[in-house]
């Protein structure tokens, strides 16, 4: 994944939560 994303998501577990929302997207 490119750094540029990575600044705006982060995957744990196959999860994609993204940084600075309370939003929270599994299986993604």
């Amino acid at each position: 994944m490119p750094d540029e994303h990575r600044l705006t998501y982060r995957v744990n577990n196959g999860s994609i939560e993204t940084i600075g929302c309370s939003s929270h997207y599994d299986q993604f």
